[in-house]
């Protein structure tokens, strides 16, 4: 029987996840991106796995996957940092999770790409406790909650920080406020009719209060406002409070990634 031939719909689909992976690697840049036969290879002070890691697509005909793996290998440990690939169906050569596992990678993070309509996550008032503040200035309380009392101390945090001061006009603070405390944060980085939905982080004595419903509400009205129809986020896929969060808003998987990860040794 002759193979089937994609349909119309079935035939975007790669396109579409390819062009959310161009909007998500230009939402998060690293502060250094060499090109290794078509690959995106990023470095940023190992502050985040996106900002440290092989965007591996439009490999270049004819190049060895071996060299291109081994220069890769070189960059990283010359900045003391394990070789790290991000692996999707996108991922060119289409046998390059196989030759990075013979290699002795380990899978680390799978996570997954889910998108919604902007409408759909749109909500009313986020309560009589919570209040919602939208800028696109990074200010010291937002940077309190997703830095200092995030995963970033030290010497990180500035490059962390880095992270979040670039493409600043396209970039939306959103932080839910409690009887005058800041109690939870998110990013949104608007790009043509989309709005990626970043560091999402809700302190933990207020979770569970309603913080996340209105962090994302704000961010929803943030990316109406920049003339934004849809939104797009990440998140790991052992993340269950999260992932059920992110369903109840219509968050729907468009397609799953993880890293491949070489320790240095």
């Amino acid at each position: 029987m002759a193979a089937r031939s994609p349909t119309a719909s079935e035939a975007v689909v790669p396109r579409r996840a390819f062009d959310l992976e161009r909007l998500a690697f230009a939402a998060w840049p690293a502060e250094r991106v060499e090109h290794v036969c078509g690959w995106r290879v990023r470095f940023h002070h190992g502050v985040t796995n996106r900002a440290n890691s092989v965007w591996p697509v439009e490999f270049a005909d004819g190049a060895s996957l071996d060299d291109a793996i081994t220069r890769v290998e070189a960059f990283y440990a010359a900045r003391g940092l394990p070789a790290r690939f991000q692996v999707s169906p996108q991922s060119e050569p289409s046998g390059l999770d196989a030759a990075l596992a013979e290699r002795g990678y380990r899978l680390h993070l799978r996570t997954t790409l889910r998108t919604a309509e902007v409408d759909r996550v749109l909500t009313d008032s986020p309560g009589e406790e919570l209040s919602v503040e939208t800028s696109p200035q990074l200010d010291e309380a937002w940077f309190e909650i997703s830095g200092r009392r995030g995963r970033y101390q030290g010497a990180a945090a500035a490059h962390y920080r880095a992270i979040l001061l670039a493409a600043r006009e396209r970039r939306h603070f959103v932080r839910a406020h409690r009887r005058g405390q800041t109690v939870g944060v998110g990013l949104g980085v608007s790009d043509g009719s989309w709005l990626g939905i970043f560091s999402m982080l809700t302190l933990p004595e207020a979770r569970r209060s309603g913080v996340g419903r209105a962090v994302l509400g704000g961010l929803a009205r943030a990316a109406g406002q920049a003339g934004c129809e849809r939104l797009y986020l990440q998140v790991e896929d052992d993340n269950a409070p999260a992932l059920a969060l992110y369903a109840g808003f219509g968050f729907e998987p468009a397609f799953s990634y993880h890293y491949r990860l070489r320790e240095l040794g």
